[in-house]
């Protein structure tokens, strides 16, 4: 049989990069304060995050100390990812608030589904972080904090 030369997450991260442009150009990107909400939720969990995937998986197959160098690259890029949506939300919660106090009303926050889910994946990638910090600060192994 042919084995493949790329994973499905080493083929993710340039689809999701690409996605996020798209977005990113859809939205016409620093136009607004808007526009960095999907560009950077995108460009965070649909190009980033596939990548920090792609490391960990390869640690699996690594010898030990490509190993930690992979798990540390894993770690980093999850960070970024984390920061990029942390952006992206930042960005439509201060433009919520922005455009309501500009018509003189008080922002309503996570009333529309799609706020709502957004909400439980922010709970769901923060948790997830957590975990990742509590594991990495426990683990035996060398870790990003431990090397």
């Amino acid at each position: 049989s042919v084995q493949p030369t790329m994973s499905t997450t080493a083929l993710a991260a340039p689809i999701g990069a690409t996605l996020a442009l798209v977005v990113a150009y859809k939205v016409k990107f620093t136009s607004t304060l808007f526009s960095y909400h999907p560009t950077l939720l995108s460009l965070g969990w649909l190009a980033i995050t596939p990548y920090a995937v792609h490391m960990v998986r390869e640690s699996k197959k690594a010898d030990k100390e490509a190993k930690v160098q992979k798990v540390q690259i894993h770690s980093v890029v999850n960070w970024i990812s984390y920061a990029a949506a942390a952006g992206g939300l930042f960005a439509i919660y201060r433009n919520k608030e922005l455009m309501a106090a500009s018509k003189g009303q008080i922002a309503k926050h996570l009333v529309s589904p799609h706020g709502k889910s957004g909400a439980v994946a922010t709970l769901l990638a923060t948790l997830s972080l957590g975990i990742a910090v509590k594991n990495a600060s426990t683990a035996k192994e060398p870790t990003l904090w431990k090397s």
